[in-house]
Formats: C-alpha cells, structure tokens, sequence
C-alpha cells in the first residue's frame, strides 16, 4: 500500500502534466485546456494516482538498493 496526496490529482492532464482547476469541466468530465485531451475525471485521475505510486515505490527501491550497494561496499 502506498500513500499519495490527492491534491491536484483530478486537475492535471495524464498526458502532458498541465495542471488547472478549468481542467475538470463537471464531476464526470476532464478536459485538458493545454493539449486537449478528453477522458472521463475519475479516469484520468487514477492513472495520476498510479504514476505518482509507481514513482514513489520506484524511489523507495533504487533508495535501498543504493543503501544496500554502500554496506557491501564498506
């Protein structure tokens, strides 16, 4: 389980990261005001959500991996 702060999460285009409150055009609908991309808004914001988790858990393991290279290399 990994935790990710939600704020933005449903304003910011999956596609190319742009972040506006116009983005989210009604509870159901998101629309990009930058590139233009369309997608229902709860859709759009768990592929955030996913990104932001994968990239933490991504950090979380290069950070032991590194821990563990410098205790062998000691």
């Amino acid at each position: 389980f990994v935790q990710i702060p939600a704020k933005n999460t449903s304003r910011a285009c999956h596609v190319c990261g742009y972040v506006d409150k116009e983005n989210r055009k009604t509870q159901a609908e998101f629309k990009c005001i930058h590139c233009g991309h369309t997608e229902n808004a709860d859709v759009n914001a768990a592929k955030n959500i996913k990104r932001a988790g994968l990239a933490q858990i991504a950090r979380q393991v290069n950070c032991n991996s590194s821990q563990q290279r410098e205790a062998i290399e000691a």
